[in-house]
């Protein structure tokens, strides 16, 4: 657009009229063949514009026939008037007395407009860019986190993509990672869990045996509980010192167990009276377990109690199928030679070796038999079944159950002092699979009580003691394992060491590892993720309709008084606290049976103690690190 004024200009605007039709036509219909002059002196505005400026004009301008374009001119006397231009796409360029130039203000605006145009335009790309992210990441499900991408890789890793899953799904899911994860020479099997518990296993190691290796070095910390433990661990690696003193432990061990009838030159006489007094001794301080398990722990029908349990036996062999199957003769055997060889290399007459291995294992054979396999063991309910130890002294008269309780409470009340635990024919004892009670007491009249004394000490003796001696007793054992394929080669003796340990101090070793290994992070946020799970569990039962407002009254106070345990306990991390679960325990230096041997007692004292205690909801029965 293009402004002229003179001197005397006041307000004589120009206007550019442009009609599509007829080129000619104003608002009165007048038309004027030439454009009419200008006087001198008359101060005039014009407005131009060309065709190109209106989508109408440059329409015309395209077409076959030209439109001469008219100027409206709107002088001072206020008339209208129109001129006619060149051409469509001509300027119209008015003459004063003085033509003036555009300002130089304009080309400077037009720089700030053109800028912020720009400025305008990454903003609004900055913009755009700023929501596409946000909006993908409020969509995208896929977690990034370290851990994440570490277990996708595992994952792929695992994967055999050149399968088809649909001919061959496990192949595909898994085939790289059994090609990548041969069993071990040591090891019966492998697995993910396997695997983690050799990650486990390690740790552990590299925990214990950290730091002092000497008592009198571990004096410097206040780390009690973790000293004896590292100090226990010293010791179980330390195979000359135990080919030296456990013979003189062991041989203790029998005289209180009324010796074992296999290494004697003639049999027991009647002792029948004695099983009951003898697996007590062996349950109270060994944890034994090979008979029937019986044990103090809460009441699945009374939870606030803790009460009298007995089980079914653990069986040496694993699984009642052995002893019963056609197909594992062959692991029968090599068991029954691993009784007759450690038989011999006790001292036992080989004839005798030979003779008693052979009732051991015709015991114990009768005795898986009449257990319940663990597919028809799911259901609690059905196998809990809670009696008074008068009831079942009736029920079962063939082994007097009040003089084997009271047998187990003898050495608890010898160090308990005050208000001894003496059972009376009205306690109450919880029973799992009381047809297996049923069983046994028709079973035991039908051996020796010698041959039944046999079967007790050697499951003692292979449990507690065989596991751990040196060669030749280890090598006698790899051979059994061999035979049974849980082995290739012997592992090294850490392994057993470290399981030792946790076995018998596992708030110790956990408490260590919780300080090395554990994240505290995440434990705080699956406590969180609960505190949500419970929370929205509440907000349910109250829409839920079908539900009675006693029955969800019920179902909350039920929420209010779960206990979730998740990681490990606070006090773990607190000395004191863990010194105080362990200031029982003794070590004896130089003395690894013996200082084994009183762990188990302080274990099993720790569980016994507890007959008729409340239970404590906060308290772990278990340590943080399984294997």
């Amino acid at each position: 657009m293009i402004m002229t004024t003179t001197e005397q200009q006041q307000n004589a605007v120009g206007a550019l009229l442009v009609d599509s039709a007829t080129p000619s036509v104003s608002k009165s219909k007048e038309t004027s063949p030439a454009a009419p002059s200008i006087k001198s002196g008359e101060s005039t505005t014009l407005e131009a514009t060309t065709a190109n400026h209106s989508p109408m004009l440059a329409e015309e301008a395209n077409s076959t026939t030209s439109v001469l374009p008219l100027v409206a001119i709107n002088n001072k006397k206020n008339s209208l008037e129109k001129i006619p231009l060149s051409s469509p796409t001509s300027t119209i360029m008015t003459t004063t007395r003085t033509a003036v130039e555009p300002p130089k203000k304009s080309r400077r605006r037009n720089y700030k407009r053109l800028l912020l145009g720009i400025s305008f335009l990454f903003f609004l790309i900055a913009l755009i860019v700023a929501l596409i992210v946000l909006l993908y990441k409020e969509k995208s499900a896929v977690c990034l986190t370290p851990v994440c991408v570490h277990t996708a890789a595992i994952i792929l890793n695992s994967m055999n993509a050149t399968v088809d899953p649909c001919d061959d799904f496990f192949e595909y899911a898994c085939g790289n990672w059994i090609k990548q994860h041969p069993i071990p020479d040591d090891a019966p099997s492998v697995s993910n869990f396997e695997n983690l518990g050799q990650d486990l296993e390690l740790a552990l190691k590299d925990l214990l045996e950290s730091g002092p290796d000497t008592l009198i070095n571990m004096e410097e910390t206040n780390e009690e509980a973790v000293k004896k433990a590292k100090y226990f661990y010293q010791m179980c690696l330390n195979e000359s010192e135990i080919m030296t003193s456990w013979r003189n432990v062991f041989d203790q061990v029998l005289h209180t167990f009324g010796g074992w009838p296999s290494l004697e030159s003639s049999s027991q006489p009647n002792i029948r009276i004695r099983i009951e007094r003898l697996y007590g001794i062996m349950v109270s301080k060994f944890r034994a377990d090979s008979l029937f398990k019986a044990t103090v722990q809460p009441d699945d029908k009374n939870s606030d109690k803790h009460i009298l349990l007995i089980d079914q036996p653990a069986l040496n062999l694993f699984a009642r199928d052995f002893y019963m199957l056609t197909e594992t003769e062959v692991e029968r055997l090599a068991y029954r030679t691993l009784i007759r060889d450690v038989l011999v290399l006790l001292g036992a007459d080989h004839r005798i070796a030979e003779r008693d291995s052979l009732e051991v294992l015709q015991f114990e054979t009768e005795l898986a038999n009449i257990t319940v396999s663990e597919d028809q063991r799911h259901d609690v309910s059905e196998l809990y079944t809670k009696y008074t130890i008068g009831e079942i002294k009736e029920r079962y008269p063939n082994f007097d159950w009040l003089l084997f309780f009271n047998t187990i409470f003898e050495n608890i009340n010898e160090q308990k002092g005050k208000n001894p635990i003496q059972f009376e024919h009205d306690e109450p004892i919880v029973i799992y699979g009381a047809e297996f009670v049923a069983r046994l007491d028709k079973l035991l009249p039908t051996f020796e009580p010698r041959v039944v004394q046999n079967y007790l000490t050697w499951c003692w003796f292979f449990k507690a003691m065989l596991r751990d001696l040196p060669d030749p007793f280890a090598l006698t054992m790899f051979k059994f394992y061999r035979t049974l394929n849980l082995m290739m080669v012997q592992k090294l003796r850490w392994h057993g060491c470290v399981t030792r340990v946790n076995s018998l101090m596992p708030m110790a070793t956990s408490s260590i590892y919780v300080k090395h290994h554990f994240d505290n992070e995440a434990k705080a946020q699956v406590e969180e993720m609960i505190a949500l799970i419970m929370e929205a569990f509440v907000e349910l039962l109250d829409e839920e309709e079908w539900l009675t407002g006693e029955t969800k009254a019920y179902a909350k106070q039920k929420i209010k008084t779960m206990h979730q345990k998740i990681g490990y306990p606070d006090y773990l991390e607190n000395n004191t606290a863990v010194n105080k679960e362990y200031e029982r325990y003794i070590v004896y230096e130089s003395d690894y049976y013996k200082t084994k041997f009183q762990f188990y007692e302080m274990y099993q004292k720790d569980i016994l103690e507890k007959i008729r205690m409340p239970v404590d909801r906060n308290r772990y029965s278990l340590g943080i690190v399984v294997e």
